[in-house]
């Protein structure tokens, strides 16, 4: 888990409720799975305080 996990919890509830079910997490990869396929989001902390998510074009 990253250590904001606010931003953890935060990021599987979106997710969820767009109908991606996680799979995975490893680091700053957090690996979804849905009906669209698999799709990889990229987490990266910026100044402490915040998450950027970076998801696949598309999604």
């Amino acid at each position: 888990m990253s250590k904001n996990k606010s931003a953890d919890e935060n990021i599987k509830r979106l997710m969820k409720e767009k109908g991606w079910t996680l799979t995975k997490k490893e680091d700053h990869l957090y690996f979804f799975e849905g009906v669209q396929g698999n799709i990889i989001v990229k987490s990266d902390i910026w100044k402490k305080n915040y998450t950027i998510f970076r998801f696949p074009d598309g999604i």
